[in-house]
């Protein structure tokens, strides 16, 4: 199995911080500060420093994550019409 079909770890009984969820999902941090900013996903804490994800949210960053990199050649697309 190539590396890109390895599944990817669940943590489902752990809350995570931004740089591990960001190596999980193979996608840069910016990607991820911005489905916050969106309200897709929910940390705890204050600053992008200190959140933390519960466990399960990272099935629906997961599916975000498909979602954008899915959608994003299109809405190049779009712009430069």
């Amino acid at each position: 199995m190539s590396d890109a079909m390895q599944p990817l770890p669940v943590f489902v009984d752990e809350d995570i911080g931004l740089d591990e969820l960001s190596r999980s999902l193979r996608c840069n941090t910016e990607l991820i500060v911005t489905l916050v900013h969106e309200g897709v996903l929910e940390p705890m804490g204050e600053s992008a420093q200190d959140w933390r994800f519960a466990g399960a949210a990272l099935l629906r960053a997961r599916r975000a994550v498909r979602l954008a990199r899915d959608l994003q050649p299109r809405f190049i697309l779009v712009e430069n019409v």
